[in-house]
């Protein structure tokens, strides 16, 4: 992220892989005006966020770019690179979760994240996920006391306590059930 003022005019600037060989090459380093600089002074808060006066900048590989208004912002907690509280606001990934419980809130693995009352797949909310007995198993997959998940899908039928992941194949299965990136590929009978 960077910002430029130097006719009057300021912008907001963000600096990316291109996705297209009309930049030269795919992967090559591109410059991107990403919209007017709000008014105040630009500090850096981590490599993927900053502070434009009362508005919160982010560039990051989940999202590219994102610029959060705020009427004031008293206080900035840096969780890790990906996440960050804003006068107890979760930002996640650049985009606002309201409602998380400051006090309880516990990132999981790298995509996952919970507080007492929910659990979360990168900012979506898994519903029917308990987070008392909630556990990150490995990349996308997860599971609880009645559930095993692969990102925000409940895996239907999966019993969680036998529920394994084979790191060299990336099957997961409790057994019976077999699954590869989250789809069903074997049944044993």
């Amino acid at each position: 992220l960077s910002s430029s003022s130097g006719t009057g005019i300021s912008y907001v600037y963000s600096i990316e892989a291109s996705d297209s060989i009309a930049a030269g090459s795919p992967g090559a380093t591109i410059l991107v005006r990403r919209g007017k600089k709000p008014d105040g002074e630009a500090t850096v808060i981590n490599e993927n966020y900053a502070r434009i006066g009362n508005s919160i900048v982010h560039s990051g590989w989940q999202n590219r770019f994102s610029q959060l208004p705020f009427d004031k912002i008293n206080s900035i907690r840096v969780l890790d690179e990906r996440n960050i509280l804003v006068d107890g606001i979760l930002i996640s990934d650049g985009k606002r979760i309201e409602g998380i419980d400051e006090v309880s809130l516990e990132i999981i693995g790298r995509d996952f994240f919970k507080d007492k009352n929910s659990v979360y797949y990168l900012t979506e909310k898994i519903h029917g996920a308990n987070p008392k007995t909630f556990l990150y198993v490995w990349e996308e997959y997860a599971k609880d006391d009645r559930h095993v998940f692969y990102k925000t899908q409940v895996l239907e039928g999966v019993k969680p306590n036998t529920f394994t992941i084979d790191y060299s194949s990336g099957i997961a299965s409790d057994g019976n059930l077999s699954f590869k990136d989250g789809q069903l590929v074997t049944t044993k009978k």
